[in-house]
This record gives structure tokens, C-alpha cells and sequence, in this order.
């Protein structure tokens, strides 16, 4: 029998979902969660084929959960059901190996489609999410081409909160030739200061 685990901290939006996979189908078992925590019970005492979960639970994030289940010998394939289409967010489940992701204001047929599909074992993204991926990994690789590998691992540093000095100790280079590299950074990616450029990295080249 296949067995599906909704996760999900608002329960109308969880029993809505269950109603609807029940209706649409009968055979599968669905059972229902509404926390990490909750969740990982129930996979320590039973075997799941599918997740679906939403990304913001109330004590973490889908990706707590992913990580939580690395562990287990068989991992149920995963599915994310949201309100976040965060691309950035969006980028890090894909790479954790998310199979689906919808939004919760997607179509009943969509919903239906996307967990057939995942159940089929291909993959499934909202056409939107895709757009905004697409848009995501292409600035991202634009980025890479405008620093050069060093220039990457200084901002990296950067991020970390080391200063010039430490930065400097790491790299194996003088602290001048660290405050001419942020120089040319800076300039390169447009910001005025450390902040700027920490937020940039953040924001373009951190998973």
C-alpha cells in the first residue's frame, strides 16, 4: 500500500489536503503530521513513499526535516506544498533533493497532478517556481563570472565575520593586498561597505 505523511502545522490546511488525497486516492494511506518533531516519530515507526510538507513548520523548516531523515536508510520521496516562493529557498530544496514543489494556491488538478507525477518518480515544480529558479541560478552564474575564484573566497570570509587581518592570515596575503581586493570587489558588485557586501553574498552566492 502506498503511504503518504502530510506535514503540516495548520490543521484545516492538513485535513483539507488529506480530504482531497482520499477523495482523489482511495487506495493510499494517509497519515498526518504537524511538526519536525512529530513528523520523525512517525517515520521511526513506519515506512513513508511520499512527503508532503510545507516549508515553514513550528519548530523549523523543511530543510530541518530533510536533514533530520539523512539517517535513514530509505528516504520517502518529498514533495513541498507552500506559501513561499522564495527562490532562494526554493534553489536549496531542489539541491536537498525535493522532487516537487507547488503552492498552496495552485489548482486542485495541479496538486493532484504534481503528487501522481512524484509518485510516478519524475519531478514536478509550479510553473512559476520554475521561472523564478531559472532567473535564481542564472544571476548566480552571472555573478561567478564577474569575481574571480579568490575574490569569491574573500567575500566568503567576509560573511564570516573575519576582519582584514584574519582574512588576510587565510588567503596567505598581506592585509593590504586583502583591502585592495574589497576595493575592486566593491566596485565590481556595486556596494559601499562590508555590510553591503556581506548582504550581496548572502543574497547571490550563498546556498
Amino acid at each position: 500500500m502506498t503511504r503518504i505523511l502530510l506535514v503540516d502545522d495548520h490543521t484545516i490546511v492538513r485535513n483539507g489536503l488529506k480530504l482531497l488525497l482520499n477523495k482523489h486516492f482511495p487506495e493510499f494511506r494517509i497519515d498526518e503530521s504537524y511538526s519536525i518533531k512529530d513528523a520523525m516519530n512517525h517515520l521511526a515507526s513506519d515506512e513513508y513513499d511520499l512527503l508532503v510538507l510545507d516549508y515553514q513548520l513550528q519548530d523549523g523548516n523543511a530543510l530541518d526535516l530533510i536533514k533530520n531523515m539523512r539517517w535513514r536508510e530509505k528516504t520517502p520521496r518529498i514533495m513541498i506544498l507552500t506559501a513561499f516562493d522564495d527562490e532562494k529557498i526554493i534553489y536549496q530544496c531542489i539541491q536537498q533533493g525535493v522532487c516537487g514543489i507547488l503552492l498552496k494556491t495552485s489548482e486542485v488538478k495541479k496538486i493532484i497532478d504534481g503528487i501522481s507525477t512524484v509518485m510516478d518518480g519524475s519531478s514536478y515544480f509550479d510553473e512559476t517556481i520554475m521561472e523564478k529558479l531559472t532567473c535564481y541560478v542564472t544571476k548566480k552564474e552571472m555573478v561567478k563570472e564577474i569575481l574571480n575564484p579568490n575574490e569569491t573566497k574573500i567575500l566568503l570570509l567576509l560573511s564570516k565575520g573575519l576582519s582584514n587581518r584574519a582574512i588576510a592570515d587565510e588567503m596567505f596575503m598581506s592585509e593590504k593586498t586583502i583591502r585592495n581586493y574589497l576595493s575592486v570587489i566593491y566596485e565590481r558588485i556595486n556596494v559601499k561597505n562590508r555590510i553591503e557586501a556581506v548582504i550581496y553574498f548572502q543574497k547571490n552566492l550563498q546556498n
